[in-house]
């Protein structure tokens, strides 16, 4: 059941934060928002679901710096903060044993 419930989450948080950040703030860099699901998806016991994930948020975050007003060094800090979370949750998800 909870194999069903994780890439559900991960879905409808990436379309919930990418629709706050991009839509209801425009104005604000609320990318740091993107580590949600990367979290959820550091659940999964497969490096290749982060791996996706990771590729998403960073594609959202250039669209988010692109349409967005943030100055370029408050950018890069976050861009960096995502790297590191999306190595974690990648390092977590490998080592995580696979189901039986």
């Amino acid at each position: 059941m909870r194999d069903q419930i994780l890439p559900i989450a991960i879905v409808i948080s990436l379309i919930v934060i990418a629709a706050i950040d991009l839509v209801v703030f425009p104005s604000f860099h609320l990318a740091l928002l993107y580590v949600v699901p990367l979290a959820i998806a550091a659940f999964r016991p497969s490096p290749w679901i982060v791996m996706l994930t990771a590729m998403v948020v960073f594609a959202l975050d250039f669209l988010d710096f692109f349409f967005g007003n943030a100055p370029l060094g408050v950018w890069l800090l976050s861009f960096v903060a995502l790297v590191l979370v999306c190595s974690l949750a990648f390092l977590r998800a490998a080592e995580a044993p696979l189901p039986r």
